[in-house]
């Protein structure tokens, strides 16, 4: 009986650390995401000489049509990474579901 019950708490507790450790990467996978957004945004700002709050207003206008040809290389990559951070940090809050599929990362330019 003794047997058992040790099984049973060793099992609980590796599964255990599977989630923490799941939940710990799936935080730096968010954070990084949300880093590449902010470089973004920051070109964004710089290069339109915009405050953050238009900046910010911005992407979330563009971000209700996303396939708008007018949208350039920074709007469609810091539209694509907070929807990637945001997906992972929904991850990290409920590691016990699968993620889902990822669209692929748009060219990586910071450059237009």
């Amino acid at each position: 009986m003794k047997a058992c019950l040790h099984i049973v708490l060793v099992a609980a507790l590796a599964f255990l650390a599977f989630l923490i450790a799941r939940i710990e990467y799936y935080r730096e996978l968010a954070l990084h995401h949300q880093h590449q957004a902010d470089r973004y945004a920051e070109i964004i700002q710089t290069r339109n000489d915009l405050s953050p709050i238009l900046v910010e207003s911005a992407i979330e206008i563009a971000a209700l049509n996303p396939d708008d040809p007018r949208l350039n290389d920074s709007f469609r990559g810091a539209l694509y990474h907070r929807k990637v951070a945001k997906s992972y940090q929904n991850a990290a809050t409920h590691p016990w579901l699968v993620v889902q599929q990822l669209p692929p990362a748009p060219v990586s330019t910071y450059e237009d």
